[in-house]
């Protein structure tokens, strides 16, 4: 009989475990502030969350493995995004995070000039989660692609793990709400007449 009591706890104790793991690693939800995160470029540059205020913010974050699989969506976003007009483009900064937490030492610095040569090609400045907080704090998949958009406040209007399509429709539906949000920031801008 105790044999028998110490499994049923046993089982209901790995139960209440896993339901705590797959809350912890569950995605945010839409409509919540972004937590706080600092990376850092290959040539130094550090970016933290709170200096994306005041921007619509298109954020991929991805291992080095999985890059490839959202190339098709960031060619149809890189190609909207130069298709705005010069001021709106100022409204919207393109961040891409690559996990670097698999990079040990003494191969770090190879993972540093990979991120600016990557940067070069990509032209934008790619930066790194080297020690695996951000990812975490987000609840990102490590091993797939992760796509999030921030409005100017801090707000998280998008996010979605794994592949993100280059379909018509999820490109559409990317378009409009950067659209959406850009034309917020404008009317944000917009100063009323004294009367």
């Amino acid at each position: 009989m105790k044999n028998f009591v110490v499994s049923i706890l046993a089982v209901v104790l790995s139960l209440m475990i896993c339901s705590a793991l797959q809350v912890a690693a569950s995605p945010l939800l839409i409509g919540r502030e972004a937590p706080p995160f600092q990376v850092e470029s290959g040539d130094g540059k550090v970016l933290q969350a709170k200096m994306l205020r005041g921007k619509v913010v298109v954020l991929f974050y991805e291992s080095k493995d999985v890059i490839a699989k959202s190339r098709p969506l960031k060619i149809i976003l890189n190609a909207f995004y130069k298709e705005q007009k010069k001021e709106d483009q100022q409204m919207i900064l393109r961040v891409p995070i690559y996990d670097c937490t698999s990079a040990t030492w003494p191969f770090t610095g190879i993972w540093k000039s990979r991120l600016v040569e990557n940067s070069k090609r990509v032209g934008m400045t790619v930066y790194g989660d080297w020690d695996g907080k951000m990812g975490t704090s987000y609840g990102m998949k490590s091993d797939d692609t992760n796509l999030l958009i921030i409005d100017k406040r801090g707000i998280i209007r998008y996010f979605r793990s794994g592949v993100v399509t280059d379909n018509g429709e999820t490109a559409t539906i990317l378009k409009k709400l950067l659209k959406d949000l850009v034309t917020e920031n404008h009317a944000d801008k917009i100063i009323p007449k004294q009367s």
